[in-house]
């Protein structure tokens, strides 16, 4: 997983090496500095292969966190996780594409790693 973190570049590859893309399509998404800190700080304490861990062991659904993570917002059932991939994923092209998104969300992020 952590090859597919384009540190640098702020943008991850969902679509691992080796795998053919398919018509459900693993796009490339761009993140926020604020994803890349939490992203390096995980990687430096990295137990495994997998880039996301909870008391040693690899969490497979991130359904449960999202939801408190989203409680108080003002239409929180419109936002689901779905939604939030598929407003950063780009297709092949600029990858400044969806910078406001990307922002915003980064923002979000920060607020949240700072509570």
């Amino acid at each position: 997983m952590w090859e597919r973190i384009g540190f640098n570049s702020g943008i991850i590859r969902l679509n691992p090496d080796g795998r053919a893309q398919t018509k459900k399509y693993r796009p490339e998404v761009r993140v926020g500095p604020a994803v890349i800190e939490v992203l390096l700080k995980a990687h430096a304490k990295r137990q495994g292969e997998h880039g996301i861990m909870f008391r040693g062991k690899h969490v497979h659904r991130l359904d449960t966190g999202w939801e408190v993570a989203r409680k108080g917002l003002a239409e929180a059932s419109r936002v689901t996780l779905y939604s939030l991939r598929h407003t950063v994923a780009l297709r092949p092209h600029d990858p400044n594409y969806l910078r406001k998104s990307v922002d915003f969300l980064d923002e979000l992020i920060s607020f949240c790693v700072r509570a």
